[in-house]
């Protein structure tokens, strides 16, 4: 699964997954609408995590715990198990190299300035190894970047992205992935290239990676049926929350076509950037995807992304729309 992205550009742009997303559960006082523990520990067949959104989209000291500890597992909901026939949606990964590029747009606005960012094309391989035990061990390197154009004055940031981009580029991501789309022991590798500034990027693509593949429901479903993912993990400097409701669209064999609703809050009022602290005084960020492919490759053959994004730190609102297209070679 791509997720929609918050705010550190270079890190949306450099995530193949890019942008990332995510949501929330909270009452009237913002704290937890049920009783239940945070999801981690709850079981597979439990019923929808119900919650209502935060003010302002960000959750109040301690209320996003409630939904989901920071580090825990995505929770995976059944919402509705769609028509007959029915049964278990599973990857079956097969070895081998599989390439895609994906390019991100950005426009945004702020007080009464408009920009169109440059484009930024990522180029990722994904070699996929024999099934060891549970999980087929995967190893993702980023290949190729690329900038083009921009308007007003993100044209000038051309070369500065082109810069840092190329100096990401060679970075690999090797994780195990599961049948359900779990993944585990992700570490992430680039030689002699480590800054500050630089780690801090690394350590949002890696969630983003993460995030590439999407978590599948326990039970058997159907076209049409549907299931919700609530993930929780650190974005550019922010605790992201993120509820995604997935469609089954179409299923022909092992292929699909999978729709998805994506929100996002913020887990916290505090944002770190650049070693900097800010304090986010609202946050709303929304977004549709479309993926289509085969539960026999690791990442879908073309995925589509709408997002639009608003966050205010006190300096004004800035208001963003992000597309992403991905396609595999």
């Amino acid at each position: 699964m791509i997720r929609p992205c918050s705010s550190c550009l270079l890190a949306l742009l450099l995530a193949t997954g890019c942008c990332k997303g995510i949501p929330g559960l909270g009452s009237s006082d913002g704290g937890a609408s049920s009783s239940e523990s945070p999801a981690a520990a709850s079981p597979e067949s439990a019923p929808p995590v119900k919650f209502t959104d935060p003010p302002n989209g960000i959750f109040p000291p301690g209320a996003a715990d409630k939904l989901i500890a920071k580090g825990a597992p995505a929770i995976v909901r059944l919402v509705e198990p769609g028509a007959e026939p029915r049964s278990p949606l599973r990857y079956s990964l097969s070895p081998g190299v599989a390439s895609s590029d994906t390019a991100v747009d950005i426009s945004s606005k702020a007080a009464a300035i408009s920009i169109a960012m440059p484009r930024i094309t990522v180029s990722y391989d994904y070699a996929v190894a024999a099934r060891q035990g549970a999980t087929w061990p995967v190893t993702a390197t980023l290949k190729a970047t690329k900038v083009e154009g921009g308007s007003g004055p993100a044209a000038a940031l051309s070369g500065v992205f082109r810069k840092q981009l190329k100096l990401l580029e060679g970075l690999t991501f090797a994780y195990q992935q599961d049948d359900r789309g779990r993944i585990t022991g992700m570490k992430s590798s680039l030689a002699n290239k480590s800054s500050p500034e630089m780690a801090e990027i690394i350590r949002s693509i890696t969630a983003s990676q993460q995030a590439m593949s999407l978590a599948l429901p326990e039970e058997p479903i159907g076209k049409g049926g549907k299931w919700q993912i609530i993930t929780r993990s650190p974005d550019s400097g922010m605790d992201l929350v993120q509820e995604v409701i997935c469609t089954l669209t179409d299923r022909k064999g092992t292929n699909v076509v999978i729709d998805m609703a994506i929100r996002q809050f913020a887990g916290s009022d505090q944002m770190t950037s650049a070693g900097k602290l800010s304090v986010i005084k609202s946050f709303t960020s929304s977004a549709n995807q479309r993926l289509e492919g085969e539960m026999t490759a690791v990442i879908p053959k073309t995925l589509t992304m709408k997002q639009d994004y608003t966050m205010d730190t006190g300096q004004g609102a800035i208001v963003s729309t992000n597309k992403v297209n991905h396609t595999r070679r």
